[in-house]
């Protein structure tokens, strides 16, 4: 049991990382799959780690997506 709550912890550290990598870079302006290819991640992924959409309201596939500060980042 004990494993397994290091392997959790070490994933979600894992993911954290990735995300604050991820946002740091868009915010330097990196095109959101040079992203995806710095760290590793099809795009797919990386969308999925970010939490972020290909698709804009009106269902038009769009080529950008959006990286947010992380939740955990922004300050009150």
């Amino acid at each position: 049991m004990i494993l397994t709550g290091l392997e959790e912890g070490e994933r979600r550290g894992r993911m954290k990382a990735l995300r604050d990598a991820a946002y740091n870079m868009s915010d330097l302006g990196v095109a959101f799959g040079t992203i995806a290819r710095y760290l590793g991640l099809s795009e797919m992924h990386l969308r999925y780690l970010v939490n972020c959409t290909d698709w804009d309201i009106e269902s038009t596939t769009v080529k950008s997506c959006r990286i947010n500060e992380p939740a955990y980042k922004k300050s009150n």
